[in-house]
């Protein structure tokens, strides 16, 4: 797995603050949260000997938890899973405000409060099986079951792992700790080891990787609930978040020859994607597609806290392209290619790839963007024309080959936004489009064109 984030993958949060959030480590963590319908639990998935390194409890240790914590009865007012989770999906300066709030107040809430931030990761286990449309599963993966089911989702928390009733299962990821490539290995490894490792639930002892440690099964009791009382907290209410998130899926197919030939050349495949955007925009918004700023996050490896950083992919060259391949398209929908259009591509591709190398070499301008526009006053006129890099109109973010993941969303954050998402697979690519605002009223003329 890439190094540069892999610290902040695990036992580790979102901390909620009035001007600026922070990314919490808590490297002495040993438990998980299990967030149900019975509640939210603790459960000890780690152990730490006198000597040598953290190691895991046995796998039936940690499945006896789990089969107890599902046979609970629903939760009552005081360990209402909901009620904590759905505080981390407010804005996050209300969030932080009631957060204070909490802590302020000590007692049982502040001290489930703190178990939740230093868990591990949260298991979130859902009392009813996914949608069998691919694009509502997205939706329960990173929302809920519905209506009717609690919210059980610890946005703070960096993983969360999602499992439904029916064994569909997903991952959900704070972004602001981990990247879009990050977060696919990671899905991709999680899926291949479900897969793959041999779970022998008879088996009472664990050995270190190295042979040197037993540990002997130990008989846990159920893992008591953490009960949340939240008398005299303001705790605002959360609107159903389904009912703004429209989410489209599709494919596009071609011979397995066509991605090979793609792929063949460094950044070409990530280049067709963007571009094949960029024209469906210009299809669907007409000359006002280029008023859109489109960003592509990208990846940084070579810093030890390593980062997305955007790269701005509509430019002069790209726009040029586009023009020409609007003016081939005949009334038929049929299209006429010639040499002076592979020119513009080239010529295109050259400054796409050229954009995003200086963008990985730490020499992209969003990062100086983002201190300029952050250091502005309120009443500096130039804010306003800075305002937009903090909150794209359209981003793309996606990986190629990710077998076994079927498909990954990202979050739309501002009142008019798209998201787009890709997955390349052998004979296709798989589109999701996350819209919000004008834009979820367009998402099917976007797939059209």
């Amino acid at each position: 797995m890439e190094r540069t984030q892999q610290s902040e993958v695990f036992a580790a949060s979102r901390i909620p603050g009035r001007s600026q959030d922070e990314i919490k480590v808590y490297p002495d963590s040993l438990h998980a949260i299990i967030t149900c319908v019975g509640g939210v639990f603790p459960v000890d998935i780690l152990w730490r000997p006198d000597t040598g390194p953290v190691s895991a409890r046995p796998l039936i240790d940690i499945y006896n938890q789990l089969a107890q914590v599902m046979a609970q009865p629903s939760a009552g007012e005081q360990n209402d899973p909901s009620v904590i989770c759905s505080l981390s999906a407010l804005g996050r300066k209300v969030w932080a405000a009631t957060r204070e709030e909490i802590l302020g107040q000590g007692g049982d809430a502040a001290a489930s409060l703190g178990m939740m931030e230093s868990a591990v990761l949260t298991l979130c286990l859902e009392d009813c099986n996914a949608p069998s449309e691919l694009a509502d599963i997205l939706n329960a993966v990173r929302l809920g079951g519905g209506r009717d089911s609690p919210c059980l989702r610890y946005y703070d928390k960096v993983m969360n792992l999602v499992v439904f009733k029916d064994s569909t299962a997903g991952m959900v990821f704070e972004h602001s700790a981990v990247d879009g490539m990050v977060a696919g290995l990671m899905t991709e490894h999680v899926y291949n080891l479900s897969e793959t490792a041999d779970l022998d639930l008879v088996h009472t002892d664990t050995v270190n990787v190295n042979g040197s440690v037993t540990l002997n099964l130990v008989n846990y009791g159920c893992p008591t609930p953490l009960t949340f009382p939240l008398q005299g907290v303001i705790t605002p209410k959360l609107a159903f978040l389904g009912a703004t998130h429209s989410v489209l899926t599709f494919d596009v197919p071609s011979y397995p020859d066509v991605f090979s030939a793609l792929r063949g050349q460094r950044g070409l495949y990530d280049a067709w994607i963007n571009f094949s955007l960029q024209l469906s925009l210009r299809q669907t918004l007409g000359e006002s597609a280029s008023n859109h700023m489109l960003v592509t996050p990208t990846h940084m490896r070579h810093y030890k806290h390593g980062r997305c950083d955007p790269t701005y992919s509509l430019t002069m060259d790209s726009q040029k392209l586009v023009d020409a391949l609007m003016s081939c398209i005949g009334p038929d929908n049929t299209s006429e290619y010639t040499t002076d259009l592979l020119r513009l591509f080239h010529v295109a591709f050259l400054e796409h790839k050229s954009l995003i190398r200086n963008t990985k070499g730490g020499q992209g301008v969003g990062p100086h963007v983002a201190v300029l526009r952050q250091s502005l006053p309120p009443d500096n006129p130039l804010k306003k024309y800075l305002d937009p890099f903090g909150c794209p109109s359209v981003y793309l973010t996606g990986t190629d080959l990710r077998e076994g993941v079927e498909c990954g969303v990202g979050n739309v954050y501002a009142q008019d936004q798209l998201a787009v998402c890709y997955l390349g697979k052998r004979d296709k690519v798989r589109i999701v489009l996350n819209g919000k605002g004008s834009f979820a009223l367009a998402l099917e003329k976007i797939q059209e064109s």
